[in-house]
């Protein structure tokens, strides 16, 4: 389903005013069970706007780049949760199975860029695969998932709490949230190491609430 935003962009100080953006969701196959890639567009008469700024010096290309690239990620995180929350809503079990905690065993990942690897995004997603490609269009350095609980090896692999798991993250570093799910740890030294503690206690204290055994 197509959305319409009609945003200003900041290029340096300079803004560009009223920008319409459509985004939308691409299925890889007819089974929309499958999780969508977005996809988003801007119209000609904005990226004229952008062209015309270049060429009169009022900032230069990098910074154009560099700034949608902030939009769109802003606008795919809106667009990711919208997505989490619907998947939440259709997981959801019916009134009859209230007593019963709903299994959520989508994985937890921490992605960063090559450029800032300890700027930190920590979400929760059903194809993980999907969400990297996701990001990485609006980012201009790449991207690699740095931690997940999928990994091989990981005592998480059979985990059940997904989003549980991932907020609880969020409430463990929320004194180093920068904006939505990206977390600063450049003051750190092993910051995946940080995150897989962390998630070790937020799962022990899950499993205990629940009753279950421990990783």
């Amino acid at each position: 389903m197509a959305q319409a935003w009609i945003l200003d962009l900041d290029v340096a100080g300079t803004v560009v005013p009223a920008i319409s953006w459509t985004t939308g969701n691409l299925y890889g196959s007819k089974d929309r069970s499958h999780a969508p890639e977005h996809h988003m567009t801007i119209e000609v008469p904005a990226i004229m706007d952008i062209l015309q700024s270049i060429a009169s010096g009022a900032f230069t290309a990098e910074q154009a780049i560099e700034s949608l690239g902030r939009r769109a990620a802003a606008i795919n995180e809106v667009l990711e949760r919208e997505q989490d929350e619907l998947e939440r809503l259709m997981d959801m079990p019916t009134p009859r199975r209230e007593k019963v905690r709903k299994k959520d065993r989508r994985p937890v990942y921490a992605i960063s860029s090559e450029q800032e690897p300890k700027i930190i995004k920590i979400g929760v997603t059903r194809t993980l695969s999907a969400r990297l490609k996701a990001l990485q269009t609006a980012s201009v350095s790449p991207l690699a998932v740095r931690w997940t609980t999928q990994e091989h090896g990981s005592p998480f692999q059979h985990q059940e709490y997904g989003e549980q798991l991932e907020r609880g993250l969020h409430d463990v570093f929320q004194e180093r949230r920068m904006s939505g799910e990206w977390f600063d740890f450049r003051d750190v030294a092993d910051p995946i190491e940080l995150i897989r503690n962390a998630a070790h206690d937020v799962m022990d204290h899950l499993e205990e609430s629940d009753g279950s055994p421990g990783a």
